[in-house]
């Protein structure tokens, strides 16, 4: 007979009370405690659900008495795929700003269920592998939220399993420091910077617009897009921008003028220093462009291509609410080592571009 698994009461103990001013609505106060949350993709009716295994990884936990504190800023991915003999699962776990990926095979979608609670309980607290715990919803999947095993009959015998080898007794919750000497388990310092398995390079895509010179005359606007290489505190990335045209008036020529636009591209490499889901890059490259001008006004008219090239220093923060998604705010710095100038017939330089440039940017973009 197959266990089953219960939810536990939880009693609050103690009330507050307040009497709100005259005309005011006393809002109610959640006090319920905290619940680990999964995101379970797992469409097939052999898989159990995703309360389930949210169960399991808090009856894992049931050891470990301040586990509530620690998943604030946890969230977890797992999408499972397969069937017969053969399951697949893809797992992502961020815990304050570094992300972890793994892949699980198995012969069944309740062994990936297992898997799944395991790690997310490993990557809460590694105190959760030897915590004791609460054997009667351990097992994802072993029966409905709320379900309790039924007490055996008197003289039946066959309904109780046989204690394994090495039984886990379960003992009531200590103070202070619950863990085995003889057994080698992180302190909670420790727990708290560490991953429970290496990261794997992120790919990401961005999309940007904003504001600056990129070797124009004046403030114009501009758009950006771009793609990056993302490791756990690295980042290469190639990125191309469009800068909108601007006009540059020829002094002493009554209606001419010339028009000046221009496209960039730069190659960079950046690090990153992250604080919970804050990061703070700061990038270095190689830019290149092309400055085209057009003039207009004149007996004849011309246009004329030249290239741009120089050193990128970029500044960033970026604000990581989901794993897989990022708000960047940019400044970006140009110094130009190539500065063409741009002739017109007849009248000498009309434009050439300035030796420092900058922009400011705002970005949206996703990893995965």
């Amino acid at each position: 007979m197959p266990p089953s698994f219960s939810l536990l009461p939880l009693v609050v103990v103690g009330t507050l009370t307040w009497e709100p001013a005259a005309g005011a609505v006393a809002e109610p106060v959640d006090h319920s405690p905290a619940r680990v949350e999964i995101a379970w993709d797992a469409p097939f009716a052999t898989c159990p659900s995703q309360r389930e295994i949210e169960t399991a990884v808090e009856s894992r936990l049931h050891g470990v008495p301040d586990w509530q504190q620690r998943i604030a800023q946890l969230s977890v991915a797992a999408r499972v795929r397969g069937g017969g003999d053969d399951w697949q699962l893809s797992l992502e776990i961020s815990d304050r700003g570094q992300t972890g990926r793994r892949e699980v095979a198995a012969r069944s979608c309740q062994e990936l269920a297992d898997a799944t609670s395991l790690l997310v309980a490993m990557t809460i607290d590694p105190r959760a592998l030897t915590a004791a715990p609460n054997t009667a919803s351990n097992e994802v999947g072993s029966g409905r939220p709320g379900d309790r095993p039924a007490p055996p009959e008197a003289g039946d015998r066959t309904s109780v399993p046989p204690a394994p080898k090495q039984q886990v007794v379960s003992e009531p919750a200590c103070e202070g420091d619950c863990r085995d000497p003889d057994v080698d388990v992180a302190t909670p310092d420790a727990a708290d910077e560490e991953v429970p398995f290496e990261p794997r390079p992120q790919v990401e895509l961005e999309v940007a617009a904003g504001v600056g010179t990129a070797g124009l005359p004046r403030v114009g606007m501009g758009v950006l897009a771009g793609a990056a290489l993302v490791g756990n505190r690295y980042r290469v990335e190639l990125r191309g921008g469009y800068w909108f045209p601007r006009t540059q008036p020829l002094d002493g020529l009554a209606g001419a003028s010339v028009s000046l636009r221009a496209a960039t591209i730069s190659l960079r490499g950046c690090a990153r220093l992250i604080h919970r889901t804050v990061e703070f890059p700061l990038c270095a490259g190689l830019r290149s462009g092309a400055l085209r001008g057009e003039s207009s006004g004149l007996a004849r008219n011309a246009s004329h291509t030249s290239v741009l090239a120089g050193l990128e220093l970029s500044p960033a923060v970026d604000w990581v609410p989901r794993p897989w998604l990022f708000v960047r705010l940019r400044t970006d710095f140009g110094l130009l080592f190539t500065r063409p100038r741009l002739t017109v017939r007849n009248y000498g330089v009309a434009y050439r571009p300035p030796p420092v440039t900058a922009e400011l940017l705002l970005s949206f973009g996703v990893r995965f």
